[in-house]
């Protein structure tokens, strides 16, 4: 199988862009062996860097730029903020002020399954998450210049209790995402959407194919990672205001730059109608 972009298109830039709403895309293996984003955007600019070397936690040093931690919740999302910022300042591969950083932030999980269990009024975690993401999105904005965030909010659990809470937290994520604090020449946050609504795919009986679940059926498996790659990968390549709500099928839909549209989508070079 052929990556599905035309690579000799016209979509790199010939200068390193100076605005956020003017950048254009550039892991471990390639597309074909693990369809992540980094390797998604390795196919447009091989000298990328960051990404994990291999399999590691987050303590190890192959994991590179990736601080996330399994296991994590919202409240530990500054810290890791901190972690992130020093990595990328001591590495003397990164020019700080020139080059370009890309940051997915998703986080959420863990605290519905288990966090909130904790708390008297389980409301009150939505407050604590919103001053999270914030801490978050400022630590990035005040050390980072020329970064791109990814916020996507995490699934739903359909049917649970905490359903209203869940949704509200979601609205959260791109509440924040949207505000106009995050949005610079230099700096910007891209909310995702492709979550909200988001479904597995199902057998030919009817029943969710858990093929995409590792064995535990709360972690992804690597096709289930793919699958969330793909999605995030053509989330970025949607216009700001038309994302879709939900994933798709691995390659049945795969967004890419065109000469007329190269830039990533933000909300300033989104086109207006």
């Amino acid at each position: 199988m052929q990556f599905p972009c035309n690579l000799n298109v016209t979509t790199r830039s010939k200068d390193i862009p100076k605005m956020a709403h003017q950048v254009r895309p550039g892991g471990q293996g390639t597309w074909k062996t693990s369809l992540t984003l980094p390797n998604i955007i390795k196919m447009f600019n091989p000298n990328l860097i960051g990404y994990s070397l291999r399999t590691s936690l987050s303590t190890e040093r192959e994991s590179q730029f990736n601080v996330a931690e399994g296991g994590a919740i919202s409240s530990n999302m500054p810290y890791m903020a901190k972690i992130l910022v020093k990595r990328i300042k001591m590495d003397p591969r990164v020019n700080l002020e020139k080059d370009w950083k890309m940051i997915t932030h998703m986080v959420g999980d863990n605290d519905f399954c288990s966090e909130m269990c904790y708390y008297k009024e389980p409301e009150a975690i939505l407050a604590k998450h919103k001053q999270d993401l914030l801490d978050v999105l400022r630590i990035l904005k005040t050390n980072l210049p020329r970064t791109i965030v990814n916020v996507i909010p995490p699934p739903q659990g359909k049917g649970n209790c905490f359903f209203d809470l869940m949704q509200k937290w979601q609205e959260l994520d791109i509440e924040i995402s949207n505000s106009p604090e995050f949005d610079l020449d230099d700096f910007t946050v891209i909310a995702h959407y492709f979550t909200l609504d988001y479904t597995f795919p199902t057998t030919t009986q009817g029943r969710i194919d858990y093929s995409y679940l590792s064995e535990d059926c709360f972690h992804f498996s690597e096709k289930g990672h793919s699958r969330f790659a793909n999605d995030l990968w053509n989330s970025i390549m949607e216009p700001f205001g038309n994302k879709s709500t939900d994933g798709s099928d691995i390659f049945s839909k795969f967004l890419c730059p065109t000469e007329k549209q190269p830039f990533i989508f933000t909300r300033r070079n989104t086109p207006t109608s």
